[in-house]
C-alpha cells in the first residue's frame, strides 16, 4: 500500500525592503538537513548558501533571492524558521563580566515580534545641496564579498556595488562605467564620503534588543541580537 500524501501548509509574509507579499511553506526534513550540515561546518559562506537554497525551495511566489537585500534574506529565513520549528527561540545569556557572576539566564524571543521598517527615502543620500545618490541595499553576497577587506576598502567596494544613479539639480546620471564611478568617488571630500558610508551604517537591520534580570545576582542586563548568525549562535 502506498504511503499517504502529506499536506504542507502555506503562509504569507512581506519582503521588508519592497513590501511585496509572498507565499511560502515550512522547510521539510530534507531542507533542515542542509541547514544543519552548514551550521556544523561553522563557515559563513556555507551557512549563507544553505539559507539561500532553503528560501528558494520554500518560497512559492516568484522571487529572485539573489537580488534581495541582506536583511530581507535574514528576515524571511527567521519567518520560515518560525513556521517550521517554533515561533519562539530560547537563549542562555550571561554577564559581560563573568568574573562577578557566571550565572546564565534563559530568555525567549517571539520571532513574530521582530520587525524591519523600510522607507524609500532611506535610499537617497544627499551629499550637498545639489548632488545626491540613489542607493540600493546590499545583497547578502555583496556583504560576504567585502567581509575580509579593510574598513575603507569594504566601504568603497560596497558603495560601488550599490549606487543606482547620481543626480543633481539638472539631470540624472545612470550611464557610467565602474572606472568612471571610482574616479568620481575619489574626488569626493572626506565629509561627503562619510555620508555615503552612513547609508550602510544606518540601513535597516535584523535586530532585537532584550532586557533580562539575572536570577542569581539580580543584576539587570541588556543584549542586542543582530543578524542571522546572532540568532543561531
Amino acid at each position: 500500500m502506498a504511503l499517504p500524501l502529506l499536506v504542507t501548509p502555506e503562509f504569507r509574509t512581506k519582503i521588508p525592503s519592497t513590501g511585496q507579499e509572498i507565499e511560502y511553506r515550512p522547510f521539510l526534513v530534507k531542507e533542515e538537513k542542509v541547514l544543519y550540515m552548514a551550521l556544523e561546518s561553522n563557515d559563513e559562506k556555507d551557512i549563507t548558501s544553505a539559507v539561500k537554497k532553503i528560501l528558494k525551495a520554500c518560497i512559492i511566489s516568484e522571487v529572485d533571492i539573489n537580488q534581495l537585500a541582506s536583511f530581507d534574506v535574514e528576515y524571511l529565513f527567521l519567518q520560515l524558521r518560525s513556521k517550521s520549528v517554533n515561533e519562539f527561540m530560547t537563549f542562555m545569556l550571561g554577564h559581560e563580566n563573568e568574573e562577578e557572576c557566571d550565572s546564565k539566564t534563559e530568555i525567549s524571543i517571539d520571532i513574530d515580534s521582530i520587525k524591519i521598517e523600510c522607507k524609500d527615502d532611506d535610499k537617497i543620500v544627499k551629499i550637498d545641496d545639489k548632488l545626491g545618490f540613489k542607493m540600493k541595499y546590499p545583497t547578502i553576497d555583496i556583504g560576504l564579498k567585502f567581509k575580509e577587506e579593510s574598513d575603507l576598502q569594504k566601504s568603497l567596494g560596497m558603495i560601488y556595488e550599490c549606487i543606482e544613479f547620481v543626480f543633481d539639480e539638472d539631470d540624472v546620471y545612470e550611464d557610467f562605467t565602474e572606472k568612471e564611478m571610482e574616479e568620481f568617488i575619489e574626488k569626493l571630500s572626506s565629509t561627503q564620503l562619510q555620508k555615503l558610508i552612513g547609508f550602510f551604517e544606518n540601513m535597516p537591520k535584523l535586530q532585537k534588543k532584550v532586557s533580562y534580570k539575572c536570577e542569581k545576582c539580580g543584576k539587570k542586563e541588556e543584549y542586542t541580537f543582530e543578524g542571522l548568525n546572532d540568532f543561531f549562535t
